[in-house]
């Protein structure tokens, strides 16, 4: 019995989570990735990816993936990325095989000095 659970734990497939440089480097080196936006309203209009899908509901988040293979290249954030968490381990629950997280979020991204870089990936709120 021991065994089973040991082997269960092994072949259940889990998400890939990364911190800003990581997550960005393997953005754009990803051809065709989808890119989910988790954060709530005021979140995502303050600063987000640009491109990505704004889906910051279980709901909306299933009704994307009606439209992708369970192969496609997903990659979903928010501001902290608890909320990002939750939704790649939905996605993986749904049978995605290929899910990636931000793992601190857009705040750890952006407070990451070496990820510069790639802010021009970034669409900011103006006043």
């Amino acid at each position: 019995m021991i065994y089973f659970s040991i082997l269960l734990c092994l072949v259940q497939p889990k998400f890939q989570d990364f911190t800003g440089l990581e997550f960005f480097n393997l953005l754009v080196a990803t051809s065709h990735a989808v890119v989910i936006d988790v954060q709530v309203g005021e979140e995502f209009e303050v600063c987000h990816i640009i491109k990505s899908i704004h889906a910051p509901t279980k709901a909306e988040i299933l009704s994307i993936t009606d439209t992708l293979g369970k192969d496609n290249a997903i990659f979903v954030y928010c501001l902290h990325g608890k909320r990002s968490q939750s939704a790649a381990k939905l996605l993986v629950e749904n049978g995605f095989l290929n899910v990636v997280n931000l793992k601190e979020g857009l705040n750890g991204f952006v407070a990451d000095s070496a990820a510069i870089q790639y802010h021009n990936y970034l669409e900011y709120k103006t006043k």
